[in-house]
């Protein structure tokens, strides 16, 4: 769940920026957008480009983490358990 609370925040922060970024932009002038944006307006989405591609990446990178992590406690788990049958199985949060 929190992997698409980090992506929604990314997008709404995206499309936050676009609409910032418009303005005279999008309405000015007759030659085409990409003709009309300002140097300062190409750094400016590179930079939201980055910014989400990166945020996306660390978001998936933390979840496969999180999922390797508790997949190592199980198995860790169930080699104990195996030596000691007695012991009980933790609930998942236990395990990170």
């Amino acid at each position: 769940m929190t992997i698409l609370i980090d992506l929604a925040l990314l997008l709404i922060g995206a499309v936050a920026t676009l609409s910032a970024f418009g303005g005279k932009t999008w309405t000015e002038g007759q030659e085409p957008v990409i003709q009309r944006i300002t140097p300062r307006g190409w750094i400016s989405l590179v930079c939201l480009v980055l910014a989400l591609v990166l945020g996306v990446t660390k978001s998936v990178v933390t979840k496969l983490d999180q999922n390797r992590k508790d997949a190592v406690a199980t198995v860790d788990f169930k080699a104990m358990h195996s030596l000691n049958p007695e012991l009980e199985l933790p609930e998942k949060r236990h395990l990170r």
